[in-house]
């Protein structure tokens, strides 16, 4: 299940990002409210992301708006990247180790710096060895000066010799089966909204676009937008 925070940011990066970037509260609990959260659910993970810099909240008089910071564009344009257009160049056969050693008395960068990682697509190969296979090396530097932990970490690229195969490897530092599970539940729930609301662009609202125009473009009046109305193929291709 998705955490109040995940929502919040799909919310901002999907939606609100492109449209002025800003969000009144009210809103923000009625469209959260439709995902799920409660109006305190919601309250309280606008004040937990202010607090820790994901957000900026602006106050007009007795209404509170919030947008997002440089931090959080940040990471949602990287996050956008690695979604929409993930690298397609084979693997190398190399791996990159990141292996840590933090202090006790900040244990609490240990939960920040594997939640990171996670989100740069690592995995662990023990409690303190965390493997990609891909050289990641400017994104790491970003994570350990954010955090401000890079005399505690090393970072190395190596070759995997044995005794694992490499399939095996990711088989067991990645949950495979989890995340195959999670995207099954997803298009079973999703694909069949996502067929009707297709059906219903198709039969209402882009039912004027598939008119044939079988006129000379000489004859057409000022204004038509016939290669405009072609971006109903786009919509479909949504």
């Amino acid at each position: 299940m998705l955490r109040s925070k995940d929502l919040v940011f799909t919310l901002y990066g999907d939606y609100i990002r492109h449209r002025g970037g800003e969000a009144w509260t009210g809103s923000l609990i009625e469209l959260l409210g439709l995902l799920g959260m409660s109006e305190q659910a919601v309250r309280s993970a606008l004040s937990r992301m202010s607090r820790r810099g994901w957000l900026k909240g602006r106050r007009v008089g007795n209404k509170s708006f919030y947008s997002l910071t440089p931090k959080s564009i940040k990471l949602l344009e990287e996050g956008a990247q690695r979604i929409f257009q993930p690298r397609a160049d084979e693997w190398d056969g190399k791996w990159c180790l990141l292996t840590y050693s933090i202090p006790e008395e900040k244990r609490h960068l240990r939960n920040k710096l594997r939640e990171r990682l996670t989100w740069l697509g690592y995995a662990p190969l023990n409690h303190a060895t965390w493997i990609s296979p891909r050289i990641l090396q400017h994104e790491l530097e970003d994570l350990l000066d954010s955090l401000k932990i890079r005399d505690y970490v090393e970072i190395f690229c190596a070759e995997h010799l044995g005794f694992s195969s490499n399939r095996e490897v990711v088989a067991r530092c990645w949950n495979l089966e989890g995340l195959n599970r999670t995207y099954a539940d997803f298009i079973a729930k999703y694909e069949p909204l996502l067929n009707e609301h297709k059906t219903r662009l198709t039969s209402t609202a882009l039912s004027p676009m598939w008119t044939p125009t079988c006129r000379p473009s000489c004859c057409l009046t000022t204004g038509w937008v016939t290669k405009q109305s072609n971006c109903s193929e786009n919509i479909m291709n949504y």
